[in-house]
């Protein structure tokens, strides 16, 4: 064994890293990123950004509680989920043809197991029934939207034994369970950005050994007939996945 130091030697140690704030990491990575929001108001930086986001939460939270309660929930169809686009078909052909990739390169595929996948922001339940549900054996739907749910139970007919149905918040959501497929899309937009990073931690703390996470967005684009300018149409304008290596 080793001499214990006397008190006059110098013990040398590693110095200690203070740990980084999510507050400091946003002022470097965030300095160089500007641009304006879907009302015009332009941010020299994305702590500008988030500074406003922040004093106005419960005000974003509450305009869009209401558009949801008197605009979105009036359309329990699948054109009104779509909200005027008339691509759904083409999104979840490419959607499912995504998911089936994810699956096969990596081992779940061939796990055995039953796979439960979680549709984040699920609505009507379009993505569920077309993508999810013929992938896996089981999916939970959660969305804000009560009367959203119960639509979504009469539209997925009898695969609707194969779900289950949460009314959450998402800003509040906090998954009970674990999945091996999280699915998020064009969702994150009705959420602030501090409250987009908290939900995919708690998501990701969700997420079973060598499972997926797929995150998409969208933006709204002017959509010409002949010339004019007509209804805006949306548009995947990027999308992301993660992969959770298995546990060694």
């Amino acid at each position: 064994m080793g001499k214990r130091p006397t008190r006059t030697q110098r013990v040398k140690c590693a110095p200690v890293q203070p740990k980084e704030s999510l507050t400091q990491r946003l002022r470097v990575l965030g300095a160089e990123i500007r641009g304006e929001d879907d009302a015009g108001r332009k941010y020299e930086n994305l702590c500008e950004l988030w500074l406003v986001q922040g004093q106005q939460r419960d005000k974003f939270y509450k305009v869009n509680e209401e558009w949801w309660l008197e605009g979105y929930e009036g359309r329990q169809t699948l054109e009104g989920a779509m909200i005027g686009d008339d691509e759904t078909k083409e999104d979840t052909a490419h959607s499912a043809a995504f998911l089936r990739s994810a699956l096969a390169d990596s081992a779940l595929a061939a796990s055995g197991r039953a796979l439960a996948a979680l549709d984040v922001g699920a609505g009507l339940g379009r993505v569920s029934k077309a993508v999810l549900l013929p992938a896996v054996q089981t999916v939970t739907l959660v969305d804000q939207s009560a009367k959203w749910l119960k639509a979504a139970q009469t539209y997925l007919g009898h695969d609707a034994k194969r779900c289950s149905f949460v009314q959450s918040r998402l800003e509040e959501f906090q998954p009970e369970t674990s999945f091996d497929v999280i699915w998020i899309q064009w969702t994150l937009q009705y959420l602030i950005d501090a409250d987009v990073v908290n939900l995919l931690q708690r998501l990701a703390s969700s997420l079973r050994p060598e499972g997926t996470v797929r995150a998409s967005a969208s933006r709204w684009t002017p959509r010409t007939r002949r010339g004019a300018l007509t209804s805006r149409a949306r548009r995947s304008t990027w999308g992301c996945w993660w992969h959770w290596p298995a546990s060694p």
